[in-house]
């Protein structure tokens, strides 16, 4: 398989060793990139900091299942956990 290239043979014999090591490196890095994308924006910032300054405890629902499922079940194990203690 890696007959061509036998210095990625040597550092890789198996091709599931290259996958792991692979899926390691690129995953983190996927992550982490995008977060830098998305906080270098101007948008995000500012809408960030509007928000917390109207409400601190606001969490901002997005439509869809969140709002229909996600919420309520929130709501139902807090009353859950309030009985408890």
């Amino acid at each position: 398989m890696w007959v061509g290239v036998p210095i990625i043979h040597d550092i890789f014999p198996r091709l599931y060793i290259f996958g792991i090591v692979g899926l390691l490196i690129v995953g983190p890095i996927s992550i982490y990139a995008g977060l830098y994308h998305i906080k270098r924006t101007g948008a995000y910032s500012a809408e960030a900091s509007v928000l917390t300054e109207s409400n601190p405890n606001v969490h901002k629902a997005i439509p869809g299942k969140e709002p229909e499922v996600f919420l309520p079940l929130m709501v139902l194990t807090a009353k859950g956990l309030a009985k408890v203690m």
